[in-house]
Parts: C-alpha cells; structure tokens; sequence
C-alpha cells in the first residue's frame, strides 16, 4: 500500500473533487458501501378496546408516499430495534402513550433488514398528521390516518409493500394478539 500527501500536491477545492470522485468510484464498483441506517423498525399499533389498528398515510415528499403505512423508519447511531420502533412511534404519532411491542415479523430486502412489532395500546386515539418531523428534512411523515380491523388491512387501496409483507407473513400471530388482548375474533 502507499500513501498520497494530498496536502503537498491539491489546494483544498481540488483535494475534495479528487476525493469525491474515488468516493463514487469505490461505490460504483461496489468496494465501499455507504449506508444511510444500520436498520429500519416500525411499529404496527394495535388498540386493546377496539381490536383495530393504526395505518397512517405516507406523506407525498418522502419515500413510498401516499401509501398506508405503520410507524417506523431507521435506526439511529446505537440503537437497537425495539428502541428505534419505540422512538418512531412517538415521533411519527405526535403522542405520548404508554405502549407494550411484540416482536414480529423481521423483513430482509438485500442487506438491510425492518424489523416489525406489534404495538399495544389501550385504546385508539387520534395521531398528529401534518406535522414535519425534525429528521425528513421539512417533509410531513404522516398526512392522514385510520383505525381499521385486522381483516380490512388487505383491502386497504395504496397499502405500503412492507405492511401486505408484514400482513401475509404474521396473519396468525396478528390475529392471536387480535384474540389474546382484544377479545374480539378476526
């Protein structure tokens, strides 16, 4: 291996076009990966009174919009999965609630991996839509919401892939929560 004093040769603008485009090539050729998040969590809210659950719509600026969604998104610096879920719920929610996750289904697209729980509330209660978060750049996460049974969740127009991923994979364990903290029969 041998090193370059970039200082001797490059003024500081040169010396970072020279290393922005090793950046690119290193990527291209797939020798460095750069990633955005370690992980992704989300939360898929479950109300114990009424047995139904939260989908929020997707705002129209950030990625898959306009779809109905769960709350969720990626990982911060030395979080693990159930911390990240746990933080998305109360900043995409806009609310301050007690909740209780069970471990789901885990989604692997490539390399990253969404890992899903199942959040228990008490009852269901109206999440902020509109607001833009402090991290999606002046972006609104959630632009509506609607509380719907275990069994509408398919029918749903504009579903979020990861939610049917989600639906298709853990259905009998959904409808076990549904039973177990509901009491009412999906």
């Amino acid at each position: 291996m041998f090193r370059i004093n970039l200082n001797k040769y490059l003024d500081n603008k040169d010396r970072y076009l020279f290393l922005n485009i090793i950046m690119k090539i290193l990527v291209c050729e797939n020798i460095f990966r750069i990633k955005k998040y370690e992980y992704g969590s989300g939360v898929l809210v479950m109300a114990k009174t009424t047995g139904r659950f939260l989908l929020c719509k997707r705002g129209p600026d950030i990625t898959e919009p306009n779809t109905w969604s769960n709350l969720g998104g990626g990982s911060e610096a030395g979080e693990n999965p159930k911390v990240t879920a746990t933080r998305e719920f109360y900043e995409e929610s806009g609310v301050v609630l007690p909740i209780t996750l069970i471990d789901s289904f885990v989604n692997e697209k490539g390399d990253f991996r969404f890992y899903n729980f199942i959040g228990l509330v008490d009852s269901e209660f109206v999440p902020v839509v509109g607001k833009v978060t402090a991290n999606t750049d002046g972006e609104v996460e959630v632009a509506d919401y609607k509380w719907l049974k275990l069994e509408d969740i398919p029918k749903q127009k504009n579903l979020h892939w990861g939610v049917k991923k989600l639906y298709d994979n853990a259905l009998p364990q959904l409808k076990n929560i549904v039973k177990k903290y509901s009491g009412k029969i999906s």
